[in-house]
């Protein structure tokens, strides 16, 4: 993560005194935080479909209604951020039922200190995700500035890939009275 920047995080808990355990443990990390507590599901879709947050952490007991509500509003959407679940209790196959719904994390309430490192690896995850999407772009900009570049040229340029015309330039199509790019392609 950049140095300095603030991470949203927001917590999805019903119970306040829990919410405020997981902002004193969260807060204790040494991360520069933005923490938002939400406590209705209503609330939590409407958040989401807004202003996503950095890190979403839901804490949900097994049995509550959270927890079940934040399963089925995660099924079948891509939150694009990292969605950590803190229960009570870790039932067998609970991480295999929370994978598919969009949780990248599973923690329980009684491990505070393997929860501050989990919290950390994932602000890593999350500044490397940052990285690498930036990196995308400024490939896909280069790639499209060299594809100009060609196509701009008044060189004849062409991509041949073993021995097979891939790419060929207005100037190379010219040169050997080539009519479209179809022509070419493949030959």
């Amino acid at each position: 993560m950049t140095h300095g920047e603030n991470l949203r995080v927001l917590i999805f808990e019903e119970d306040t005194n829990a919410a405020e355990s997981l902002a004193n443990l969260l807060g204790n990390s040494g991360h520069p935080l933005q923490l938002d507590h939400i406590s209705e599901a209503g609330k939590l879709e409407a958040t989401l479909s807004a202003d996503a947050p950095d890190i979403l952490i839901c804490g949900a007991r097994q049995a509550s209604p959270a927890f079940a509500t934040t399963q089925a509003l995660l099924a079948g959407r891509n939150p694009g951020f990292p969605v950590i679940t803190i229960t009570d209790i870790h039932p067998e196959g609970a991480m295999t039922e929370a994978n598919p719904a969009g949780n990248s994390l599973l923690m329980a309430y009684d491990r505070p200190d393997e929860n501050r490192r989990a919290f950390s690896r994932e602000i890593e995850i999350l500044g490397l995700r940052r990285k690498l999407d930036k990196l995308e772009g400024k490939l896909c900009a280069t790639e499209q500035r060299c594809h100009a570049f060609i196509e701009q040229s008044s060189d004849a340029v062409a991509y041949l890939h073993d021995g097979m015309h891939v790419y060929a330039n207005r100037a190379y199509m010219d040169l050997f009275a080539i009519s479209t790019r179809e022509d070419i392609e493949g030959t």
